[in-house]
């Protein structure tokens, strides 16, 4: 196997960096159904559809469980005691 070219691997980056760009305006248009303070109880289906269509990407892109808690463009509140 061998190394590809630089001009190729320049093409390679520039449409990873497209992708990334483009998944992520889609992830935002998605959310934009999800209001900034909602119980997650309370998720219409629009809602609930667009938390997985976000789950799935962010899977899918981010695969540590731990990294991906952190930049997840959906932050759920955390439960008081």
């Amino acid at each position: 196997m061998t190394k590809p070219s630089p001009s190729k691997e320049a093409k390679y980056k520039d449409n990873i960096q497209r992708s990334l760009r483009e998944m992520y305006q889609h992830m935002e248009k998605v959310a934009e159904c999800i209001p900034e303070h909602v119980d997650e109880d309370d998720l219409t289906h629009e809602q609930i559809e667009a938390v997985g269509i976000i789950t799935a990407i962010e899977e899918e892109w981010i695969v540590d469980p731990v990294h991906r808690a952190e930049l997840s463009i959906l932050k759920w509140e955390e439960e008081e005691l």
